[in-house]
């Protein structure tokens, strides 16, 4: 079931942006509608979807580094 929704997440045109912005070309609106939104902003260019993505990645692994840090120390030892 993950597959299936994530493969149609990531390659489905999001509608709305379609609605937004109308000027922009249909293959720069594939995937999800924040990363189009951030490759229709910069006129086609990807290196601000690259740089969110990365972004995403650290505060994610921020957060889950934290509360690993969080749950150990509740637990008195390094292994959660």
């Amino acid at each position: 079931m993950f597959l299936v929704v994530s493969v149609t997440a990531l390659t489905v045109s999001p509608f709305p942006l379609v609605l937004l912005f109308p000027q922009a070309k249909p293959d720069l609106l594939q995937g999800t509608p924040l990363t189009g939104a951030i490759i229709v902003r910069e006129n086609g260019s990807y290196i601000g979807a690259f740089c969110a993505s990365g972004v995403f990645v650290l505060v994610g692994s921020a957060i889950n580094a934290a509360s690993w840090w969080v749950v150990s120390r509740e637990k008195g030892t390094k292994w959660v």
